[in-house]
């Protein structure tokens, strides 16, 4: 059964994000208390693509050791800027120190493998061009999109599970809400696959409290979860702050 909008703003994993009751007050201070910011930070596999642990690398290695030609290495720069152009993700702390102890047990393994610049080469060209098959797959989006309560919900559970939606939450006469907006036009013609929003935090029916000091506020929802939030983004930026400022912000 769907989540209702209350459900989903304020998120099911997330202890009095804020609310929309009476003790609204005590539950946002609360909040402001115990908010952790999601880290940010580009992902080593897209969704859709292949895990490459240590285990596969061996194994790549040597079935590469069979073959016997190979195309020249494109630049790996190229690997990671097409990733940072197209994706923004995040995961929990517990989820990046994971992946920390994984690449270096990645970056081990590699070191061993005697400096054989060929079998590298070969291994990254076939990353890149599985990060640009998973590209082609996500849909593009050519705007940012107005939500109202009545299909919040429906646009989060509508879109397609590899896709990062950011949702702006504002009130029209907050100066800061104002910049995030300007951000996001600038933004979403950079990142087309991720999927900006913008919502009203008075037509959600949320808390007067947090109408006037959670605002600017971004969620972060993929496959219908919140997966992040960050509440009065202006008190980490400065006053006037420009799209690459909330671009960093966001991948930091």
């Amino acid at each position: 059964m769907a989540l209702s909008l209350d459900d989903r703003l304020l998120g099911e994993k997330v202890d009095n994000y804020c609310s929309s009751s009476d003790d609204d007050d005590e539950r946002a201070s609360k909040a402001k208390k115990d908010q952790t910011e999601a880290a940010y930070q580009m992902p080593p596999v897209l969704a859709g693509q292949p895990q490459t642990g240590p285990k596969g690398v061996l194994s790549d290695y040597k079935r590469y050791k069979e073959l016997k030609h190979l195309k020249e290495l494109e630049d790996e720069k190229e690997l990671i800027c097409q990733a940072k152009k197209h994706a923004l993700t995040c995961r929990t702390h517990n989820e990046d120190v994971i992946q920390d102890l994984k690449d270096k047990a990645l970056e081990d393994i590699i070191s061993t493998l005697d400096e054989d610049d060929e079998f590298l080469a070969h291994y990254r060209q076939s990353r890149m061009r599985e990060l640009h098959r998973a590209l082609e797959l996500l849909p593009t989006y050519n705007k940012v999109y107005d939500l109202k309560a009545e299909n919040f919900v429906s646009e989060i559970d509508s879109s397609d599970e590899g896709v990062t939606i950011l949702v702006h939450v504002y009130e029209p006469d907050n100066r800061a809400c104002k910049k995030v907006d300007e951000a996001f036009q600038v933004l979403f013609l950079e990142y087309p696959h991720v999927k900006f929003c913008r919502l009203r935090a008075s037509d959600a029916h949320l808390s007067y409290q947090f109408s006037r000091s959670g605002v600017p506020a971004i969620l972060i929802y993929k496959k219908g979860d919140l997966i992040g939030n960050l509440l009065g983004i202006d008190r980490d930026l400065s006053q006037e702050f420009y799209p690459v400022d909330l671009e960093n912000y966001l991948i930091e």
